[in-house]
């Protein structure tokens, strides 16, 4: 799901990104691009497991999720990589 709006970030964007947690959780995402994030969205935004990224520009949103999601797929590949003991 993507929802596109241009506002400050809201306790309801982060309740309605939550349920991309049951699909794909690494996708449960909000990019706020040179808007607010009220601070209860913050910790809703935490609680629930949606991550929150913020930047003054496209580029610098753009390079921090393509990191976060080289890293989530390095985690999932180690869960699901047999473990050798000897």
């Amino acid at each position: 799901m993507l929802v596109i709006q241009l506002s400050a970030v809201y306790l309801r964007d982060a309740m309605r990104t939550s349920g991309m947690l049951e699909k794909k959780t690494e996708l449960a995402v909000i990019f706020a691009f040179g808007v607010d994030v009220t601070p209860g969205a913050w910790q809703l935004s935490a609680e629930l497991g949606v991550k929150v990224f913020t930047a003054d520009t496209i580029a610098d949103l753009r390079h921090t999720f393509k990191a976060y999601i080289h890293y989530a797929k390095e985690a999932n590949n180690e869960k699901k990589e047999p473990s050798i003991d000897g």
